[in-house]
């Protein structure tokens, strides 16, 4: 059975390896075909991606050379354009095929007068006609051009009405006025007025509008357009009297000008035009609205005064007005920085002074108002001109503030012993032999004048003891520096102004106690100068204002101590800036003196009041003075002043003579009772003058006070 089952199975398996065979040939077949199908349909594939490619590559290389072959061209929105006199129209062009990626176009108009066009390719129409507008374009120097044809006709404007330039006239015979139409609108084209007189014997009228008078009497002229459909009239007196004046007055005024405005400081004069032209009065009368901003005067001259919008009126005699709104801009120049000349570091001495110089930026700022600030007054002082002096050893900062913006600049000084080596005078300058020299005052286009402060301006005066006095110390025995190199004395003696006398600073005008002016010029005098010092000068400068004192008065030298620099007989402020020259290292030290002079007036020294009595005049004087002992008077019998002069002490006083002359002693008040014509004495008629003045024991002073009596 097992032999059997081999057989089977040999025989099996012999069957299997025959079909087997079979089939692994026709297996092998359809692989190899299938491959090769395969194959096929992948070069089929490549072939076509390759064609594709190179008809891609065919057709861009022709798209390329069509575009390097094209040419630039200019496309406009519109060929052809029909506009109204005064519109507007905006053309557009584009440019193909250029290589520019931002081309230039040029537009030209043939004819401006019929329609002009700016850079941008708007068209404006400025009158009937026809005209070509041009865009030019240019590239590789050929010239590409564009043309729109422009047709500009007029808008028919309808005439609403007619006004004359009167409407009722006086004139005398054989005289001739000319009526001055004016249209509404003022554009409506009329080709034609037809004037007309209702009475040809009293006026007549020409065809141009002439109006003669014939004959004593009134007429009436009118004037209308052809087709009758609008007209006006007006009302003729003629007369034969020589006094008739043909008064024509104005119906319209117009201000022109003011299109660019004005600035602040700057003037322009308005210019009026008045309808009718034949106006007989064309006077103006000029107002502004607001003078803070624009002020204009009688002949129409307007000024700037501050940043700000104003308007301005023009009123013509009948009340006719006409006004213009004006934009006033201002014209200033804002700081934009402030910095210190040379080293931010500064080392001075005790007793030492120097300037603080500064520039400004811009330089044409137009505010360079300035103020100076001490951290430590005790240290270093500074005053308004920016002079630095050193008072004790120690360090502080100085700032300069700019009025405009706030600005600031800073510079550290260190004040040593005034032993210690090293320098505490200002830079040195070489001086003429009959002028101050160039460093003494501060550049005027750096530091300015205490003139430059505004009074609400913050300045280091505030920081300033207000007991300062000059220094006790000799100065034949002291260093030489600017401190103490001299002292100077004022010629005004406290026992004549026990409380008015002047005092001098070297501080600031704060300091300062004024110079009561009278018949004596203020002087200053140079008692002692140290030994250390040659060639001494000094420069007075000037001002209404301590804020203001910036006007040089003069110059010159004084040669020896006990010399008299004067000052001048005129209130105000004076800065004295004197400056010598060391003998030893030839270094230019200056010490500045601050000095008031106040004009002395009546309430200085007594006042004078009157008071109505039975029959006659009670005269009360005060004394306000202590300086003040005598009271010096006259009385004239007449109506016109007399001159008080010397005298004798009177307890009661003559009525004999026209002028008379005396003085009483008053402590503090005196009362004296004058009648007329009867009671005590003295008696005088009505109109009767008495004239007073102090005396303050050395000469008299102040202006006389004269009362009726």
């Amino acid at each position: 059975m097992y032999t059997d089952y081999e057989e089977d199975n040999e025989s099996y398996y012999s069957d299997d390896d025959n079909n087997n065979s079979q089939n692994g040939e026709r297996i092998k077949k359809i692989a190899i075909f299938i491959l090769v199908f395969v194959i096929l349909i992948v070069l089929i594939l490549l072939l076509a991606k390759s064609c594709t490619k190179k008809n891609s590559n065919s057709n861009n290389n022709t798209a390329n050379n069509v575009t390097k072959n094209q040419t630039p061209s200019i496309v406009m929105s519109r060929n052809t354009l029909n506009l109204d006199v005064g519109d507007e129209y905006e053309l557009l062009v584009d440019i193909l095929n250029t290589k520019n990626s931002n081309p230039i176009i040029e537009w030209v108009s043939d004819d401006t007068s019929i329609a002009s066009v700016n850079d941008e390719g708007f068209i404006k129409a400025e009158g009937e006609g026809i005209t070509s507008i041009i865009a030019k374009y240019e590239e590789n120097n050929k010239n590409y051009t564009s043309t729109c044809r422009v047709t500009v006709t007029s808008k028919v404007i309808t005439l609403e009405s007619i006004k004359l330039s009167q409407k009722n006239i006086n004139l005398k015979i054989g005289n001739v006025f000319l009526i001055e139409v004016t249209t509404n609108p003022s554009d409506a084209k009329v080709d034609k007025f037809i004037y007309e007189s209702d009475d040809t014997s009293i006026a007549t009228v020409s065809e141009k509008g002439f109006i003669r008078g014939v004959s004593e009497g009134t007429t009436t002229i009118t004037v209308k357009t052809e087709d009758g459909s609008v007209s006006e009239t007006m009302s003729v007196n003629v007369s034969n009297d020589k006094n008739t004046v043909t008064v024509i007055e104005p119906t319209e005024i117009e201000i022109l000008g003011f299109t660019n405005g004005l600035s602040v400081g700057k003037t322009t004069q308005a210019v009026v035009n008045i309808t009718p032209n034949s106006a007989t009065n064309k006077n103006v009368t000029w107002a502004s609205s607001n003078e803070n901003v624009c002020k204009v005067d009688k002949n129409g001259k307007v000024t700037g005064v501050s940043a700000g919008s104003c308007t301005i009126i023009a009123s013509t005699s009948n009340n006719i007005t006409s006004s213009k709104e004006i934009t006033v801009s201002s014209n200033t120049i804002p700081v934009e920085k402030i910095s210190v000349v040379g080293t931010t570091n500064i080392t001075m001495k005790v007793g030492g002074t120097r300037y603080l110089y500064y520039t400004i930026s811009p330089s044409n700022a137009s505010n360079k108002k300035v103020a100076y600030k001490s951290s430590n007054p005790s240290v270093v002082y500074v005053d308004s001109n920016g002079i630095l002096a050193g008072v004790g050893i120690g360090n502080a900062a100085i700032t300069i503030t700019t009025q405009d913006g706030r600005k600031t600049a800073v510079a550290n000084v260190t004040v040593i012993s005034s032993t210690a080596s090293g320098t505490s005078t200002p830079p040195s300058s070489t001086p003429s032999s009959s002028d101050s020299p160039t460093s003494s005052s501060p550049s005027t286009d750096t530091n300015p004048s205490s003139g430059d402060y505004p009074n609400d301006y913050p300045t280091s005066s505030s920081t300033y003891p207000t007991n300062y006095d000059e220094p006790n110390d000799n100065p034949m025995n002291s260093s030489c520096n600017a401190y103490d190199m001299l002292i100077v004395d004022h010629n005004e003696s406290k026992k004549i102004y026990p409380d008015k006398y002047a005092v001098v600073s070297t501080i600031s005008f704060d300091n300062t106690k004024p110079f009561t002016r009278t018949a004596i010029t203020p002087t200053l005098e140079l008692t002692q100068f140290n030994k250390c010092i040659k060639f001494l000068t000094y420069t007075i400068y000037y001002g209404i204002t301590k804020d203001n004192v910036n006007t040089k008065l003069r110059t010159g030298k004084v040669l020896n101590a006990g010399e008299i620099i004067k000052l001048d007989n005129k209130n105000g402020y004076y800065r004295i800036d004197i400056t010598g020259q060391t003998t030893t290292d030839g270094i230019y030290l200056t010490k500045i003196y601050y000095a008031h002079v106040q004009k002395s007036t009546n309430a200085d020294y007594m006042s004078v009041s009157t008071t109505p009595i039975s029959n006659g005049t009670k005269i009360t004087i005060n004394k306000n003075n202590s300086s003040i002992t005598r009271i010096y008077y006259c009385v004239s019998k007449t109506t016109k002043d007399c001159n008080p002069s010397t005298g004798v002490i009177q307890n009661t006083i003559s009525k004999d003579k026209t002028v008379y002359n005396g003085y009483f002693l008053i402590d503090s008040s005196r009362t004296i009772s004058y009648t007329r014509n009867k009671g005590a004495q003295p008696s005088y008629k009505v109109g009767a003058r008495v004239c007073f003045k102090p005396y303050n024991g050395t000469i008299l002073v102040g202006e006389k006070i004269c009362k009726n009596i």
